[in-house]
């Protein structure tokens, strides 16, 4: 085709059209490109990049932080004493109340000066029971949470006090020989404290009447001849521990004068596991409530009659309805 469009043009012939002529020509062109030799240029390779004389990854210099300063400790003393207490003078306070606060440190030299105050609350602090010990009226002491672990009462401290709470917290079991030093201590509470012994001799404790021991993990007989040795002990509460009987040899041992004790949401699953109540001649409230040998909240009738129709023991065998919001 292409030398038969020469030929025509070398005769003179004239192309039918403008289009013809320029289609002739690239085809033209064309040819000649594929006849002509092609060279291909390449860029020379690049240099190698010289080796570093030092490591690439240079070892990270220490970060040389500030000290991060402690967080001051709050302190109980006479002033804060006073704003609780909504007084002027130590002498016209009778309440404190100071739950939660985190109080760490007492100015105990403060607390002599509050020669009227009966009842103190610091619950949820962490306050030791041996900063508090020379408050000369103080009858009740709430120190529930406060991370306590030992116990010290100072010689001649705590000459009134009645009423103490020590719940919620890590008590060792001999901490609780310590308490001996409270002549008039009368009510102790003690529940939530993971105990799992205690001291073979309470006897120490001579004035203690009512003891609550709840959510804890005592139960076996090592535990009940332990109590059996508290001499005025009159209110026993036990619940939500780990008892699955009760030891004839603790009963008939001790417990002369107890007249309520609560094994509510406890192990016991035989009428029979109680028949060492029966050598507790003083009893006369005892909370069963929440153990698997009653049976939708209700005793035998034998078990009734005899503690119940025969002894004067009120029973708890369903649990109190809960409190009002």
């Amino acid at each position: 085709m292409q030398s038969s469009s020469r030929d025509r043009t070398a005769r003179g012939l004239k192309a039918h059209s403008s289009v013809a002529t320029s289609a002739l020509q690239a085809l033209e062109q064309r040819d000649s490109a594929l006849r002509a030799t092609r060279t291909l240029e390449l860029e020379p390779p690049p240099q190698p990049v010289p080796r570093r004389k030092r490591p690439f990854i240079r070892p990270i210099a220490p970060v040389h932080l500030p000290a991060i300063k402690p967080e001051p400790q709050i302190v109980l003393d006479g002033f804060v004493m006073l704003e609780a207490a909504r007084v002027e003078d130590p002498v016209e306070a009778d309440r404190v109340v100071l739950e939660g606060c985190g109080i760490s440190a007492v100015v105990e030299e403060d607390l002599a000066y509050f020669t009227k105050l009966t009842h103190l609350d610091l619950g949820d602090n962490q306050v030791q029971l041996a900063t508090l010990a020379f408050m000369p009226a103080l009858q009740e002491l709430h120190l529930d949470c406060n991370g306590l672990v030992n116990l010290v009462c100072p010689d001649g401290g705590f000459p009134k006090l009645e009423v103490l709470n020590l719940s919620f917290n890590g008590l060792a079991p001999q901490a609780l020989l310590a308490l001996a030093q409270l002549p008039m201590l009368r009510e102790l509470d003690v529940s939530m404290n993971k105990l799992s012994s205690l001291p073979s001799d309470l006897s120490s404790l001579a004035s203690l009447e009512r003891l609550n021991a709840d959510k804890n993990l005592l139960g076996t007989e090592a535990h009940f001849l332990s109590l059996a040795t508290l001499p005025q002990l009159r209110a026993l509460s036990l619940a939500d521990n780990r008892i699955s009987e009760l030891y004839a040899s603790a009963t008939e041992r001790g417990f002369a004068q107890l007249a309520s004790l609560s094994l509510a949401n406890n192990q016991i699953a035989e009428e029979a596991a109680l028949l060492p109540l029966l050598h507790l001649e003083a009893l006369s409230t005892l909370l069963l409530y929440g153990n698997p040998f009653l049976h939708h909240g209700k005793a035998s009738k034998e078990f009734v009659e005899v503690l119940q129709t025969q002894r004067g023991v009120a029973l708890g065998t369903t649990p109190p309805p809960p409190p009002p919001p």
